[in-house]
């Protein structure tokens, strides 16, 4: 932060204060007209995930005060009084003066210290039943020689091991440090940890906020069924949960996007930020809003959805690159013609839902997927036309009044050829389901009834289940087609076997990936804003006991519960004409270290000296630098996209540098070596995205130290394949003992 500054201020560049239009592209066609008026709203909740550190803390609590005007004496001299906070060190103080047409500004740093002076050293986080030394410095400052008594108290899931109060001899202007012990429960969550010290009149304290951070991530499990008369859903809680995790949420309502709420945390939830995550997070909020403030109740507060909706828009926009297609990640040149027609699509429903888009940006995209539409070949993707992400541009170009009436008649021509295998191998078209739709839905939209008519005319054909290629699966073809048709055509006649299709398609109230569960959401809720729904009332029991009234005519209803639920049951009944569609999820971290398991993919970890040595785990010496290997292995021949690895730290470690330069590489580094697509970075772990080739290990490096002294919980290191959950792997657990320094 900058101290002000009047004169910078006041002579400072401006921009335009006002937004200018004009007339030239609609009169001469050639001229690219774009408005200058770009909307930037911040908000969502991206912390909320299933692979990041749940326990939030506030470890450092900055200074900033502020005084008000002051009036000056005559002198030009004025005097302020402050509470200082718990702090020891040095405060700038910022000064803007003004009188009539003059004025100026000034800065001094002050420093700020009790005549006792307190260092703590605690590792940035804990892991449950973690033992670690607390080592506190006590620095001498009140003139005299002293005896100081120095005492630890604890409020929270940690204790002191031993004495808790401890006297020391300090000199006038010297320090000592004494240790303590302390060990942590099995629970997650956060304790405050307070530090005094004293010595006859003078004392002073410290106080400190760290996290329990549980060795595992978030697992969700749960069930979702149509409740009718006579025939409730009843459902035991279970344990094993770790004590204070567990999140238990049941929902209700008449319309099938209710019982699935599950699947709207797990978007909402899901860690990750790439283009297709970050689209699909915000993508099913434009029209479930109602199941949102049933399955995600912080989101509805103070207009959170719309915040968060347009969060996903912004991040959207600021991900263009030169080619005018959409990166994958923040910061790359490179992306996915699929992914970038999918996000277009996003923004287009999203300004039809009256939300703010730059429009100069979205004419961007739709000019690139107007060229993605027609290409002979993608030179900005590096490869051919995919014939499917042809048609679904074509669907969006037309989605957003932008139709290209000669390629879409060419794609459409394609088509028909294929269906009666008239098509020569190398142009790549074939005439499944999804495409099908695609088109259907452009020719509809484009106003060309008669010729669409060849195709919904017809009864759209369930996707046979197979295994997930790429973005690819049964589940997610099933999802577009019912989202094309509750668009343009919510009375076909293949929409009720779709919905069941999709509800038959769920497990534990979600689909298999972010895109099964966004293209299924965004097309239930279309749907369930076109249909009605008939008459029921009921009410929710827990353990017996009534806790939520229900019925059609009040919508979708949820309840929450956690720990004290355990062991009890759940049971929703109705009575009426039609069914409740409901939906109940347990949300927490298992208790203890899971066992290790790889299915499709190979995981391990390892950790090196400076020499290439290899350290066990239970020999680390306090200080010393840690090279962690990461390896990752396709058991089969085959390659798998879009890999995820998540590495969560032992509490003796950080981060020394996550990405190791070229410089830094020794040659014993160097077999087998890749270099991630992403990473990000966190206090107590790292995530690392990449695709895998079948065969070899690739190997994935990190420099970390240890820097507390303990005995720790070593948490699994794990991978998967984000868009086909089922290939996962976890190893590596144990536990990391940091020695003293020899």
């Amino acid at each position: 932060f900058h101290s002000p500054d009047p004169f910078k201020f006041f002579t400072r560049k401006r921009r335009l204060g006002i937004s200018t239009h004009d007339l030239f592209d609609a009169l001469l066609p050639e001229v690219d007209g774009r408005s200058t008026s770009i909307v930037r709203t911040q908000g969502g909740d991206a912390a909320r995930s299933k692979h990041l550190n749940p326990v939030s803390v506030k470890r450092v609590k900055p200074v900033a005060l502020w005084s008000g005007v002051v009036k000056l004496d005559a002198s030009g001299k004025g005097k302020i009084k402050v509470d200082m906070p718990q702090f020891q060190g040095s405060v700038r103080v910022m000064v803007v003066a003004v009188e009539g047409d003059k004025f100026g500004a000034a800065e001094k740093n002050v420093t700020v210290r009790d005549p006792l002076v307190l260092t703590p050293t605690l590792p940035r986080f804990v892991g449950p039943l973690d033992k670690f030394k607390f080592p506190i410095e006590v620095y001498n400052g009140t003139g005299a020689n002293a005896d100081v008594k120095v005492s630890v108290e604890i409020e929270g899931r940690i204790e002191v091991m031993g004495e808790k109060v401890r006297t020391l001899k300090v000199a006038n202007g010297a320090q000592e440090m004494t240790v303590f012990e302390l060990t942590a429960d099995e629970v997650a969550g956060k304790a405050k940890i307070t530090v005094r010290a004293s010595s006859g009149d003078v004392s002073t304290w410290s106080e400190t906020e760290i996290g329990i951070r549980p060795a595992a991530t978030v697992s969700m499990d749960g069930v979702n069924a149509v409740v009718k008369a006579g025939a409730p859903l009843k459902v035991k809680v279970p344990s094993g949960y770790l004590p204070g995790t567990l999140h238990v949420s049941i929902t209700a309502g008449p319309a099938p996007a209710a019982q699935f709420g599950a699947a709207l945390q797990y978007l909402i939830q899901y860690p990750y930020g790439c283009l297709e995550q970050t689209t699909s997070k915000a993508f099913p909020l434009i029209y479930l809003k109602d199941v949102a403030k049933t399955a995600a109740p912080d989101l509805v507060k103070d207009g959170a959805i719309d915040q968060y909706v347009q969060a996903g828009i912004s991040r959207v926009e600021s991900m263009v690159v030169s080619s005018g297609g959409l990166s994958y990640w923040p910061g790359n040149s490179w992306g996915y013609p699929w992914t970038t027609v999918y996000a277009t699509h996003f923004l287009v429903e999203a300004k039809k839902a009256g939300y703010p888009v730059d429009e100069a940006q979205l004419k961007r995209l739709l000019d690139h997927l107007a060229g993605v539409s027609n290409a002979a070949v993608y030179p900005v993707y590096g490869y051919g036309p995919d014939y499917k992400t042809q048609a679904y541009a074509l669907y969006v170009l037309a989605l957003a009044g932008r139709s290209n009436v000669s390629t879409l008649s060419y794609a459409v021509d394609l088509l028909e050829r294929s269906i009666a295998g008239k098509v020569p191998p190398n142009l790549r078209a074939w005439a499944d389901e999804e495409t099908k739709a695609f088109l259907a839905g452009a020719l509809l939209l484009s106003g060309d009834r008669v010729r669409a008519s060849n195709f919904v005319s017809k009864d759209f054909s369930l996707a046979a289940s197979g295994p997930q290629q790429g973005f690819w699966s049964a589940g997610r073809a099933d999802a577009v087609i019912l989202g094309v048709l509750a668009e343009v055509d919510p009375d076909h006649k293949s929409v009720p076997k779709l919905m069941k299709s999709l509800i038959d398609r769920s497990k534990n109230g979600h689909w298999y990936n972010t895109q099964e569960n966004a293209f299924a959401l965004v097309a239930l809720g279309k749907i369930a804003r076109k249909m009605g729904s008939g008459d029921y009332t009921g009410t929710i029991k827990v353990g017996g006991k009534d806790v939520q009234a229900i019925s059609s005519a009040g919508g979708s209803a949820s309840v929450h519960g956690g720990d004290d639920w355990v062991g009890q049951e759940i049971e929703i009944a109705v009575t009426g004409a039609a069914g409740a569609f409901t939906g109940v999820t347990f949300e927490g971290i298992k208790a203890g270290l899971q066992p290790a398991r790889a299915k499709g993919i190979e995981v391990e970890r390892a950790y090196f000296d400076k020499a290439g040595k290899r350290i066990d785990s239970s020999k680390v010496e306090q200080g010393q630098v840690v090279f962690v290997r990461l390896g990752v292995k396709s058991p089969g021949a085959s390659r798998i996209e879009n890999v995820a690895l998540v590495d969560l730290l032992p509490a003796g470690l950080e981060i020394e540098n996550p990405r190791l330069g070229a410089e830094q590489i020794t040659p014993w580094m160097e077999t087998g070596r890749s270099v991630a697509d992403y990473v990000d970075i966190r206090d107590d772990r790292i995530l690392m995205f990449f695709h895998v080739a079948g065969g070899a290990w690739q190997y994935y490096w990190y420099a970390a130290r240890a820097v507390s002294e303990g005995d720790f919980v070593l948490p699994h290191v794990h991978v998967e394949a984000m868009y086909d959950p089922e290939t996962q792997a976890q190893s590596g657990a144990g536990r990391m003992t940091v020695g003293a320094r020899k």
